[in-house]
């Protein structure tokens, strides 16, 4: 068994080569796999002519291993049983074995040096698909720049780079996800009531009332008898701030009762919020039952008790106490206050917007920036695999899909690809499909749906994916399934969602396929 020295000529290294990584990842285990291999046919072969014993302790020894120097020429270390030895061998063997020992550490620290470098860039790849994984934690990100900087040498750092920032933007795609989540629930809490703040329509809707205070019938033990207790486990007043609200529009008199109901349990609870509430509440009932003078002291007590809460509930104490100040006749104060809320309202909105709209935008770069990744394996299906859908249900995943792309404004791109020539045996057909579906499922990430249309057609859905990107993935489709089968085959796409539903995208695909 003949070791490779230390300044073995290893693969060069290019991190833009997912082939060469393998290469290099596969020459540096090697060389650690023989490295071992050898130390312990060393140590063995130590023990058998029972040679100096302390010297293998050099076998766990990092630190000393790190320094040594392999001799100029490999040294093999064969069987005791193989030849015998004089006396006058026996130094020179432990020598030897002394020597050759460090060698095999030699050998492995460097392999393992080397393949840290290859996996710093395999790392580096794995983040950047991070836009088809869920749950990733953040420590992804920092162990890869925590790699990148320890390996300053790489002469690929600007594509490890490149990986990450893909890695960030895929990440922010996310965020914009669930930002839209918040959206779409804040629109219709929205809806469920008529000019309430978005905390009123979420508890109405929590204790899952009607939405139309106008026309609220629910008696006092139904609504408790709607309520989910475990929502308010350590709050019992909310449950009656619930029940004035829900009452407010038909029954002001009973609505007041559950407010004071609500503020007593409050404080005793030591809940500030609730309190704020209830007393706000308050305050709106007797101004409705026509006693300003007795809201205005309760709205100011309420204002008091805002001025660290969130900005949206400042708005509404602002204007509660405008409308107090414009029925005792109080013009300018009820203008101050009601510009006050008109500023809060104004800069509660802008900044829900902004936020969308950086999240959107972030959105569309990370799909403008998709790479084309290399495959990842799979397991082998079985015919037409779980891995592939029916027409059916892609047509329903289809219709899915091209609504949420025209609501938000995202590409989405239909590959079909039509094998022209099946083989003429059951066999022969059922392998050659089984290949196709699990190529196309190679190359299918995240949302991408894999369809078998008919017989010989095939559809791949990409959501988020423009025809550049389509394209690409299309060309090393047809690639793979030409290397293993010779038959002729026709790929055609289309991204257009101007047209008027999915029918027509498959219509223009199918279209192509044709011209082709």
């Amino acid at each position: 068994m003949t070791h490779a020295p230390r300044n073995s000529t290893m693969p060069a290294f290019d991190a833009s080569n997912d082939a060469n990584l393998d290469a290099l990842i596969a020459t540096a285990q090697g060389i650690a796999e023989r490295a071992l291999e050898f130390a312990r046919e060393a140590e063995a072969y130590a023990r058998q002519r029972q040679a100096l014993p302390t010297f293998l302790t050099v076998y766990d020894s990092s630190g000393f291993v790190a320094h040594a120097s392999p001799p100029s020429t490999p040294i093999r270390a064969t069987s005791a049983a193989k030849r015998k030895r004089t006396a006058s061998e026996a130094s020179s063997d432990r020598h030897a074995l002394r020597t050759t020992l460090l060698t095999s550490h030699s050998a492995l620290y460097f392999a393992q040096e080397q393949a840290d470098a290859a996996c710093t860039a395999r790392h580096a790849l794995h983040v950047a698909q991070l836009y088809s994984d869920e749950g990733v934690p953040d420590l992804a990100y920092e162990h890869a720049l925590v790699a990148l900087d320890q390996r300053g040498d790489l002469s690929q750092r600007e594509h490890l780079d490149a990986l990450l920032l893909t890695a960030h933007a895929c990440r922010a795609l996310r965020e914009y996800s669930e930002a839209l989540t918040h959206l779409h629930a804040a629109e219709r809490l929205a809806e469920a009531t008529y000019d309430h703040a978005r905390r009123d329509a979420a508890a109405l809707l929590r204790a899952r009332v009607r939405a139309d205070l106008g026309r609220a019938e629910e008696t006092h033990e139904e609504v408790l008898a709607l309520l989910d207790k475990a929502t308010f486990p350590a709050t019992p007043g909310k449950a009656y701030l619930l029940l004035g609200e829900t009452t407010f529009a038909h029954d002001v008199n009973a609505c007041e009762q559950y407010f004071a109901r609500a503020l007593h349990l409050a404080r005793d609870a030591g809940d500030e919020n609730t309190e704020r509430a209830a007393i706000l509440g308050l305050a709106r009932a007797a101004l409705h039952l026509g006693r300003p003078a007795e809201a205005l002291p309760l709205a100011t007590h309420a204002f008091r008790l805002a001025e660290c809460a969130a900005p949206e509930e400042v708005r509404d104490v602002h204007l509660v106490l405008s409308r107090v100040h414009e029925t005792l006749g109080d013009a300018g104060a009820a203008l101050t206050h009601f510009k006050a809320y008109h500023h809060l309202d104004e800069q509660v909105r802008a900044a829900s917007e902004e936020r969308i709209a950086i999240a959107r935008d972030a959105y569309r770069a990370a799909v403008r920036n998709r790479p084309v990744l290399p495959a990842r394996p799979a397991p082998r299906a079985e015919p037409l695999g779980a891995s592939v859908v029916q027409r059916s249900e892609f047509e329903r995943k289809f219709a899915h899909e091209f609504a949420r792309a025209e609501h938000l404004d995202y590409p989405l791109t239909l590959v079909i690809v039509d094998l022209a020539d099946l083989p003429p045996t059951e066999a022969q057909r059922a392998a050659m499909l089984r290949d196709v579906t699990e190529i196309l499922a190679d190359h299918a990430h995240g949302l991408d749906t894999v369809a078998h249309l008919d017989d010989a057609r095939f559809a791949l859905l990409l959501p988020g994916a423009d025809g550049e990107h389509a394209r690409l993935l299309a060309e090393r489709v047809h690639a793979e399934i030409r290397a293993r089968h010779a038959t002729p085959l026709r790929v055609g796409l289309c991204d257009d969602l101007t047209l008027e539903d999915p029918e027509a995208m498959l219509e223009a695909a199918t279209a192509e396929l044709a011209a082709v």
